[in-house]
């Protein structure tokens, strides 16, 4: 028996860890404590995606262990090559369709969210970033210029700290007004 994590599984089967859990709800997957017993899960899985592909396994299975009993050179006939590509096949079809549903799922919730208004467009994000940095860049290129003649002549370190806190104060207010200003602008867009 061979045991991994719902995390390695996921990894195996190309899902998500959600995808795992799920599949552990609908008994397609077998625990072991906190672990996935893999071979008993696969077969589950196998089993459950087409009967037809449950017995050609299994009709595998009884030939592998009929033939490992007789210790032969045997090589695989047609038959059987093209039996376990079919296996192998049927598997990789069904983990396609199992994430195919999933991103389907993923597209119509990220469209509920955004109907929401919970989830922003990336351009959106984007240019409020671009926007937001060049506010700032352009309030923090001459701040040292534009305070310290404020802040020279001052006697005490209180005097100081005023003067320092009333212009960071401005710089923050002016930052607030410039991005009201344009998420308005881009409302009415």
């Amino acid at each position: 028996m061979t045991t991994e994590s719902r995390a390695d599984f996921a990894r195996r089967m190309g899902w998500n860890r959600s995808s795992v859990t799920r599949a552990v709800q609908d008994g397609r997957v077998v625990l072991v404590g906190k672990l996935v017993d893999v071979d008993a899960s696969m077969a589950k899985i196998e089993a459950m995606a087409s009967p037809s592909a449950h017995h050609r396994a299994h009709v595998l299975q009884m030939e592998e262990a009929r033939t490992a009993k007789q210790p032969s050179a045997e090589v695989p006939t047609d038959d059987q090559v093209e039996l376990e590509n079919l296996v192998s096949l049927n598997l990789r079809l069904k983990r396609a369709e199992a994430n195919k549903r999933e991103h389907e799922a993923d597209m119509a919730r990220m469209a509920r969210e955004t109907m929401a208004g919970n989830l922003i467009a990336r351009e959106d994000v984007e240019f409020a970033l671009d926007d937001l940095g060049a506010t700032l860049r352009s309030l923090m290129d001459n701040f040292a210029d534009r305070i310290t003649p404020i802040v020279h002549p001052l006697q005490t370190y209180e005097e100081k700290h005023a003067a320092n806190s009333e212009f960071a104060q401005d710089v923050l207010q002016t930052m607030n007004e410039s991005l009201l200003k344009r998420a308005q602008e881009r409302k009415s867009i």
